[in-house]
């Protein structure tokens, strides 16, 4: 038997099982008949260091043969080390496919997802103009007063139950603040409030001209955002779909930024308006919801112009009338709040104004 040929030759002395000499030392050595070498070398090397390991020092008794046909017959491990020393190219080539091909659909789901494709973002630029009254970043930090109104009284107006219910900012939000904080947002989304004002006011004028003309039973409009010069939403996919519900409101509302407007009223009232070119209008509404992601806000005249003059969006928790413009983004893009907050870097409060005029068309 070949386990007595090899425990019997000095060769085994000199020759380490491990040793990657051990294969070519076995099938060159002369104690071995042809048929046997024959019948080694028809086994994968890792196969037979192994039987002869086992033949020699684990199981002493059995012959080299019946390791042989042990060993054959079961999955080890070094078969698996055998297949990737062979072919590490090819299987390192197939889990980089894999990975690949895994990863490119899941990348362009968020890429479809991304506001960044839609919006131009970019680092806020302070000497941009960004609204007629308020132009710069510049003017918004040394500002003392707008349309001559001292800010600490426009402020007073803009309280909760002072000239109006719901009130322009919270109750204890400072007016210097709020714009601000909805500038820097403006700025991050790479737009400016004169271009949202534009985008809004076309869309008024499209759904205030169905409505009175009543061509819009379902009041649905398609917009194209690229109709405004320099548009830098929606360049890629600019035309839009929008639910719409316009309506005239009764009542009067007065301008809290107005100058004419003093605790006490004198003779030279009128005589102050008449010398205003553009005055601020209230009287009319406008719900404007985008289909794709059911996000919506509440359009007012006069907040249309507030954020093209001053970059003023209002504020306040109970206020269904201010429009935060990461929601804004959203209605116009039909990307989901959250992705754009966090493409800008800013929290998640998806949370929609509790609005009792609104309703989903």
């Amino acid at each position: 038997m070949i386990i007595n040929d090899l425990n019997s030759s000095p060769i085994l002395n000199q020759i380490n099982l491990y040793e990657e000499s051990f294969y070519p030392c076995l099938k060159k050595n002369n104690r071995l008949t042809l048929q046997e070498k024959a019948i080694l070398m028809k086994y994968p090397e890792e196969r037979v260091k192994k039987a002869i390991e086992y033949s020699l020092v684990q199981s002493p008794r059995t012959t080299l043969m019946e390791q042989l046909t042990w060993h054959c017959s079961q999955p080890t491990p070094t078969v698996y080390r055998s297949m990737w020393q062979e072919n590490k190219l090819e299987i390192i080539a197939t889990i980089a496919l894999s990975i690949v091909a895994i990863a490119l659909p899941v990348f362009f789901l968020r890429y479809l997802e991304s506001p960044h494709h839609s919006l131009l973002l970019d680092k806020a630029d302070p000497n941009r103009l960004m609204a007629t009254d308020i132009k710069s970043f510049n003017d918004l930090s040394n500002l003392k007063q707008l349309n001559g109104v001292n800010i600490s009284i426009i402020e007073n107006r803009a309280r909760p139950g002072e000239w109006a219910n719901t009130g322009f900012i919270g109750k204890e939000d400072n007016l210097l603040d709020v714009l601000q904080k909805d500038w820097k947002t403006v700025g991050a989304l790479g737009t400016t409030h004169i271009e949202i004002a534009d985008h809004l006011q076309a869309i008024w004028n499209i759904s205030s001209k169905l409505e009175e003309n009543k061509e819009n039973p379902k009041n649905l409009i398609t917009y194209d955002f690229n109709s405004i010069k320099g548009n830098t939403i929606n360049t890629g996919s600019s035309i839009k779909t929008f639910y719409t519900d316009y309506s005239v409101t009764q009542g009067w509302q007065n301008d809290i930024f107005d100058s004419c407007i003093t605790d006490n009223l004198s003779e030279d009232f009128d005589k102050c308006y008449e010398s205003f070119n553009d005055r601020t209008v209230f009287g009319c509404d406008l719900h404007l919801t985008n289909p794709e992601n059911k996000e919506h806000i509440h359009v007012t005249d006069a907040i249309i112009q507030y954020i093209k003059k001053y970059g003023f969006y209002e504020s306040g928790e109970e206020n269904f009338y201010s429009i935060d413009p990461i929601r804004l983004a959203s209605v116009f893009t039909g990307h989901r709040y959250c992705s754009i907050a966090k493409a800008i870097k800013q929290p998640c409060n998806s949370k929609a104004p509790n609005d009792p005029y609104y309703r989903l068309n």
